[in-house]
């Protein structure tokens, strides 16, 4: 989340109209993330979040963001619901840009201190919303795959300097061969959420338990085993260049409670391990050479995910479990 557009109480509460929401009384934005523009909004009924969508984010691609939401919440994740406006629509325009509003989620982010609790949690609710999309029937390509990816090295690579675009060079080329050699052949894939970071999942602060999981806007038809490596990566590492053991086991048992890796998942994570690096190690450093000086936004620091990706280019899976 992030503010990239920035509106007025006047213009919010001409737009809060079209809802039975309440009464606009406030709203805030929300800084943390790097995509969308994002308010909470305060009525004298409830709280609720604003989304504006970005340049980023392809309008085609909104109406399966809504609908792979309100699947997982008929399949009891606890994921936001999308409020439909007076009308019955749920995709709508202020500023000009696209916009939803959903629900707010009760609970809070963890921010640091992670235990092993919270893995243990996160792996049991990647789980279930695995099990959950099994018979989910849309269909999106992630556009942030390896293409995508690639896509953005070229953009990129002459204001790297030489030590990353080295290695990251190497390693598109290493995943391509990879991909090649069909290394992910027949694994299990759904819509998978792609981007499970600690700022979008709350915690109950009496319980440590999920209390919802939120940004769906990268969610995609893709490999299973790549949202569980995205997760491990964004969750089990205490310092960048090594996995914290007790966070990774607690994870795995969480996540194999209600779903176990296949043999070919753990053979080929490794390479997803490596790919979930590359991705972020590429964004990351995509935003801090193109940060807008009038954003808000914090920009990530992409050495985080260059430590992470040598950690994985220096060990395997198979030998951590």
């Amino acid at each position: 989340m992030a503010v990239y557009t920035t509106i007025g109480f006047d213009e919010l509460n001409n737009f809060i109209q079209d809802f039975s929401v309440g009464k606009l009384l406030d709203f805030k934005g929300i800084l943390t993330g790097v995509e969308n523009t994002n308010y909470f909004v305060y009525t004298d009924t409830n709280t609720f979040v604003l989304t504006i969508f970005e340049k980023r984010t392809n309008p085609d691609d909104l109406p399966y963001f809504i609908s792979v939401m309100n699947h997982l919440r008929k399949k009891g994740i606890n994921c936001p619901e999308v409020i439909s406006n007076n009308n019955g629509d749920y995709l709508y325009k202020i500023s000009g840009k696209n916009a939803i509003l959903i629900s707010f989620l009760s609970g809070k982010d963890i921010d640091g201190g992670i235990n092993e609790i919270h893995t243990q949690e996160i792996g049991r609710t990647l789980s279930a919303m695995h099990n959950a999309t099994i018979d989910f029937k849309d269909v999106r390509e992630n556009t942030m795959n390896l293409n995508g990816m690639i896509d953005i090295y070229s953009k990129i690579k002459d204001k790297l300097s030489d030590e990353y675009a080295d290695i990251i060079g190497a390693e598109i080329t290493y995943q391509q061969d990879c991909y090649n050699q069909g290394k992910f052949k027949g694994l299990p894939t759904g819509a998978s959420h792609l981007d499970l970071f600690v700022d979008n999942v709350f915690f109950d602060t009496n319980t440590d338990k999920v209390s919802g999981v939120i940004d769906f806007y990268f969610t995609a038809c893709d490999y299973y085993a790549y949202d569980f490596a995205i997760t491990v990566n964004a969750w089990c590492f205490k310092e960048f260049n090594k996995i914290d053991f007790g966070l990774f086991r607690a994870f795995l048992s969480g996540y194999e409670n209600n779903r176990k890796l296949t043999v070919g998942e753990q053979s080929a994570m490794t390479y997803f391990l490596r790919l979930a690096s590359l991705r972020f190690l590429l964004t990351r450093s995509h935003d801090s050479i193109y940060a807008s000086p009038d954003s808000k936004v914090v920009v990530k620091d992409p050495s985080e995910y260059m430590q992470k990706l040598q950690y994985w280019q220096s060990v395997n899976y198979n030998d951590i479990i």
